[in-house]
């Protein structure tokens, strides 16, 4: 089977910690539990070797094991039995955060610029600093797990830095030995402090994959590695750097987090990154991931099934209870319901999805800007196309080699990406040069250079916000229609040579501040500027739409249908995506082809689909949370697609029989969708 391939997994969370009197991990019973993960169609699971408590869960020669197992070898325990019913085991560690290494050598704790160590404000763990001693520490344990005969892989978790960390004096002389300059107490989140902090992380990972190979050069291999467009820098992480040793790609999708959305951004993310490796996303069970109270089934089937349609393995984070019991009923009935529809319709999710639309994801720029702007002009440029029902996935500064990379897509998205180098942006001109679309919203690299394409950025406007003007009467000055707001800085585009201007962008009357403005702090729109909204130019056979507006930005907060109408405008002229479908908000869709056929997977969120737009850090309350539940099933009706396939549809079937689809020609309808159903489209 090979774990990189298995395809649904649980995720077997249980940080621990050592109370008395509470009978915490006191009653692992590692046969049944295994016998109900087979009678639910689970076919891995990531069972803990080490905690972030620091407690071990076998029989460790070395290290602290979990006082509440007494001489239980759970873990060995659990692998026979999982082994035996012919399901895999991944072994989890964590790295930086380890309390009983915290407690027993504190001078190991990572350090803030005011000299406070192991972020003394935190309430779950501390960090550990891994350019201390106990680099060698975390080190030898991994060697250790890997080398338990039964593992078929590890999960390595937490190789974090923190906020503000560390400056220790370990990390102070290795900064200064690199940068031959001392790291001073407001460095701040400097380039070269970034960039210090990412190459830690990715040495470490590097010589742990190296002792963990040493152990097992069989062992398959990830890390949790906080890259996604959610994850502050702080995490300590680029975005595909951290995954160079990885044999397959693991993101934590949890919709309270992120919101309904989360399951698809994530796969989609997870899947362009993995270029063709296996990829994980993570379902929390719980409402509120580590609440224990338990999901509906409606939304967890909604969450499991998107993440298997984008061709993920699904992975439930589920969490015994404290003494080590589990929720039956969650195994037999709704994963089991869950996971035995995905085991019966393996195959429809054979092949690469279609590719269409790509969203350029620049670390260059998350590290160069705001990280809040950065990930809602991300998030908001990926929902404008999900909410079109487009084809969209990411492709990543990091791993652009030349415009082959790009080439497979009709046309790229640029959110807001200010930092571009020269070769990038030689990888764009052979892109557009042979046919490609570039859209770009907001500040953009390309333009910086006067004369690119025929378009250049003069700078930011000084305003908070301003207004989108379609038309104004010539002889009174009056709007002949409402003017419509987007929020976020715009750019003074300039044309300089035979691009083509159009749209009145509007000032507001004053600036957006505590000492002026107008109404509720909400300036009315004024005077047109000079910019204009849009700048369309022609490159060779492709063709440039720069708008001055970050309108993904804006959309990621104001999701309406005037901005959404900017996207569908400048895809106007392209090929259509093989399967058009002009539904509700609420509907994804992901489309294989496989020989003559087009499996056409359809999903539905039975809530309004939103994205949360803050840094990912869920304990800090410092992003909005959604809390969306999925209480009851809310029925799409009479859905129509279009195909634009050459070859001719000549019938169309449900898979699963959950829907009754019908054909007329190049016209598909649906009676009625209630989460998920895949359609079997056969073609001449």
């Amino acid at each position: 089977m090979g774990t990189t391939y298995t395809k649904r997994r649980i995720f077997f969370d249980m940080h621990f910690p050592e109370i008395s009197g509470q009978n915490i991990a006191e009653n692992f019973q590692p046969a049944a539990i295994a016998e109900s993960m087979k009678a639910a169609h689970v076919d891995s699971v990531i069972a803990f070797a080490k905690c972030q408590f620091g407690n071990f869960y076998y029989n460790t020669p070395q290290w602290h094991k979990h006082t509440g197992l007494g001489s239980q070898d759970f873990l060995a325990e659990f692998a026979k039995e999982l082994h035996k019913r012919e399901i895999e085991i991944i072994g989890y560690i964590s790295i930086s955060w380890d309390e009983w290494q915290a407690n027993h050598h504190p001078d190991w704790l990572v350090e803030d610029s005011q000299g406070q160590r192991g972020t003394p404000d935190a309430f779950r763990w501390r960090t550990l600093c891994l350019n201390s001693p106990y680099r060698v520490e975390v080190l030898n344990q991994v060697h250790e797990i890997a080398s338990l005969p039964y593992l078929d892989g590890m999960w390595i978790d937490m190789s974090i830095i923190g906020e503000d960390s560390c400056h220790c004096h370990r990390c102070r002389k290795a900064f200064e030995d690199r940068f031959h300059r001392p790291l001073t107490p407001q460095e701040g989140p400097s380039l070269d402090f970034r960039n210090f902090r990412y190459d830690t992380i990715e040495a470490f990972y590097s010589e742990a994959y190296q002792r963990a190979r040493e152990a097992n050069p069989n062992l398959a291999l990830t890390n949790n590695y906080w890259g996604y467009p959610f994850s502050s820098y702080s995490m300590g992480s680029r975005t595909i750097g951290a995954l160079k040793n990885a044999d397959y790609t693991t993101g934590e999708a949890y919709t309270d987090w992120t919101g309904i959305l989360a399951p698809a951004i994530f796969s989609r993310f997870l899947r362009s990154l993995s270029k063709g490796r296996p990829f994980e996303a993570l379902i929390g069970r719980f409402i509120n991931t580590w609440d224990y109270c338990r999901k509906p089934f409606e939304q967890l089937e909604y969450e499991c099934l998107t993440v298997f349609a984008n061709g993920g393995c699904v992975t439930i984070d589920d969490e015994p209870y404290a003494d080590g019991s589990i929720d039956e009923e969650l195994y037999s009935q709704d994963i089991a319901r869950i996971y035995g529809t995905m085991e019966q319709f393996a195959s429809s999710v054979q092949g690469s999805p279609e590719k269409y639309l790509a969203i350029y994801h620049s670390l260059k720029s998350k590290d160069n800007c705001s990280e809040i702007e950065f990930i809602r002009r991300t998030v908001g440029a990926f929902k404008m196309a999900f909410d079109l029902s487009i084809p969209v996935e990411f492709v990543f500064d990091e791993q652009i080699a030349s415009a082959e990379d790009l080439k497979p897509y009709a046309a790229i998205l640029l959110p807001g990406v200010h930092c571009m180098d020269s070769e990038e942006k030689q990888h764009f001109a052979d892109y557009a040069q042979a046919g490609g679309r570039i859209i770009s919203f907001g500040g953009c690299g390309l333009f910086e250079e006067k004369g690119w394409a025929g378009i250049q950025d003069l700078g930011a406007l000084p305003h908070s916000l301003t207004y989108k003007q379609e038309a104004i009467d010539a002889q009174t000055g009056r709007f002949i229609t409402p003017p419509t707001l987007v929020r976020g800085e715009a750019r003074k585009l300039h044309t300089t040579g035979t691009a083509q201007a159009s749209g009145i962008l509007l000032a507001p009357v004053c600036r957006n501040t505590k000492e002026e403005f107008f109404h509720n702090n909400l300036p009315a729109p004024g005077k047109a500027e000079i910019s204009p909204i849009l700048i369309q130019s022609t490159l060779g056979q492709g063709s440039i739409f720069a708008y001055s507006q970050p309108w993904s930005e804006h959309y990621a907060k104001y999701p309406a249908a005037p901005w959404r109408k900017t996207l569908a405008e400048a895809l106007e002229g392209l090929k259509s995506p093989v399967v058009q479908i002009p539904a509700s908000k609420r509907l994804d869709s992901v489309v294989y082809q496989q020989s003559n056929a087009l499996v056409i997977h359809l999903m539905l969120a039975s809530a309004d689909p939103v994205i949360g737009c803050g840094l990912m850090d869920p304990m800090g309350g410092n992003f909005e949370r959604p809390y969306e539940v999925v209480e009851e099933i809310q029925p799409m009706r009479d859905i129509v697609m279009t195909i634009s396939s050459e070859q001719t549809p000549l019938t169309v079937r449900s898979l699963s029989g959950r829907t009754n689809p019908k054909i007329d020609g190049h016209t598909i309808r649906v009676d009625e969708l209630r989460t998920w159903d895949a359609l079997v489209v056969e073609l001449a």
